[in-house]
């Protein structure tokens, strides 16, 4: 195995401990998105951004990095960070470091530390695989992102747990989500906790895949979170905001930030159908545009809320489509896009 470069090693330090002070930011204030909160989420990722082209700079220079790797098809157990469930006999984790994955007889596998790397391959024939990404970890894509050359979904799962701790997925300098996989992310178990988070930024694409934030499931937290940032998009992807399943829970959180755009996204905030439960949320900060998307909100019943679409600081619609029943937009988007007009049937807005 080769060393790891110290540059790489201080970069993945360094996104990890942001993760660890956005969590504490969060439990602070989870109960809306503070523009202190959201620029200091944007500062972190900025440098996260920073120092992994750096280490990227300096791996290529000296030549050293953890290396690329297999997983076999007889691992001694789940855990993606033992080097012996590798071909390699490490764990892949460098810049330039690609994790390919075949047929397996372990196929559901568990992070037990951050993780960075240069792209996820799954080969042709390659088993349906569910990689978890456990509470106070991350798991973190610099570059080609997710290739995935079989005929079965891949899925990752962003988790959370009783401390209020979460698990991350993040995509960065130009990287995809890919074709043929899906994204889940769930809501703090506590009231304060914070939210699983599938995150785009530096012009990362979600490609294809579905990507799906859970409800809040206790009174007082939220759901799981999507965040797009920094010219990223939404592509094609299909990304479900599920509603809060408990009287004070809040939904799925899906939301632009900084220029990113929904691109031809297919997005749905669904309505709460539990008394006092919170629908989905899908939201545009700061210059960020919803592009061709088709844009859905549904109404909540039996006392609660419906999903949400909201537009603010500058946001376009562009020519997005929006469906719904009974749903909540936001005011401010339609005072900054005039183009804004409502189909006779009361279901489908369109901004052209």
């Amino acid at each position: 195995m080769k060393s790891a470069n110290p540059l790489w090693i201080l970069s993945s330090a360094f996104c990890f401990l942001s993760l660890n002070k956005r969590n504490e930011m969060m439990k602070k204030n989870n109960n809306g998105l503070g523009y202190s909160r959201v620029f200091a989420r944007f500062v972190r990722i900025a440098a996260c951004t920073m120092f992994t082209t750096l280490a990227l700079f300096g791996s290529l220079v000296s030549g050293t990095y953890a290396g690329s790797g297999t997983w076999i098809p007889n691992p001694s157990n789940n855990d993606w960070n033992t080097a012996a469930n590798w071909s390699c006999e490490c764990v892949p984790g460098g810049p330039f470091d690609t994790a390919t994955f075949g047929v397996s007889n372990t196929t559901r596998i568990s992070l037990s530390g951050a993780t960075s790397l240069f792209s996820v391959v799954f080969n042709v024939g390659a088993s349906a695989y569910e990689i978890t990404s456990t509470p106070g970890n991350s798991f973190s894509i610099q570059g080609n992102g997710i290739s995935n050359e079989s005929n079965a979904v891949q899925t990752f799962v962003a988790t959370t747990d009783g401390s209020g701790t979460s698990g991350s997925f993040g995509f960065g300098i130009g990287g995809t989500a890919g074709k043929l996989t899906t994204f889940m992310t769930e809501g703090p178990t506590i009231s304060g906790g914070v939210p699983a988070l599938v995150q785009f930024s530096a012009g990362a694409s979600a490609g294809s895949a579905t990507i799906i934030n859970q409800g809040g499931v206790v009174s007082g937290a939220g759901g799981g979170e999507a965040d797009f940032f920094n010219n990223s998009k939404a592509d094609t992807a299909v990304i479900t905001n599920k509603a809060g399943v408990e009287s004070g829970a809040s939904g799925g959180t899906l939301t632009f930030w900084f220029g990113s755009g929904a691109a031809n996204a297919i997005i749905t905030s669904e309505g709460a159908t539990d008394a006092g439960a919170a629908g989905g949320k899908t939201r545009f900060i700061d210059k960020s545009n919803a592009g061709n998307a088709t844009l859905v909100a549904d109404g909540g019943l039996n006392g609660g809320t419906g999903g949400s679409i909201a537009f603010e600081n500058d946001s376009t619609g562009d020519t997005a489509q929006v469906k719904y029943s009974v749903m909540e937009v936001s005011m401010s988007a339609l005072a900054k896009n005039r183009a804004w007009r409502l189909a006779r049937s009361k279901e489908t807005a369109r901004c052209s």
